[in-house]
């Protein structure tokens, strides 16, 4: 599976369409997603409309999209990927999600480093997956099982 790491700042999750126009280090928006307490959606404003953007903050973690659970996923710890999965998959029928807000996203959505302008990303600096067109709202779960933790983040209706 692949897993993303950030250079030590939040990563973010945007509409995919939307990154060319993320400025990252270079502009105000790297600020914008470090503005965020723990978990929280931002709006990147430009001359044009504004788009919305979930800032993953809370400390480096690694990061990756789980297709079979739909969700992304940021690593806190865990021995190995199985003990994190078998964490995750025991957990998952009594999550309780927290809203973090709503999107109106289309098309597909990409999560990758705050860090880096969206016009500088290479492919295996971030991950992409496709979502239902509209409204959605953004979801947030801890786990906690001892020996492994993390926190699930998923968009959906």
């Amino acid at each position: 599976m692949k897993w993303l790491e950030s250079t030590g700042g939040p990563m973010v999750v945007m509409q995919a369409s939307s990154v060319a126009e993320w400025s990252g280090y270079r502009g105000p928006d790297y600020d914008l997603a470090c503005s965020v307490y723990d978990i929280g959606m931002v709006d990147a404003v430009r001359a044009g409309p504004a788009f919305s953007v979930l800032s993953l903050s809370g400390g480096p973690m690694s990061t990756t999209w789980s297709d079979d659970l739909g969700c992304v996923i940021q690593w806190r710890w865990a021995e190995d990927e199985g003990d994190l999965f078998r964490a995750i998959r025991s957990s998952w029928d009594g999550l309780e999600w927290d809203v973090v807000g709503s999107v109106e996203w289309t098309g597909g959505v990409r999560v990758f480093d705050a860090a880096i302008p969206g016009d500088e990303l290479s492919g295996d600096e971030f991950m992409e997956w496709p979502i239902s067109d509209g409204g959605a709202s953004v979801m947030v779960a801890e786990i906690d099982r001892g020996s492994a933790a993390c926190r699930v983040i998923k968009v959906g209706m």
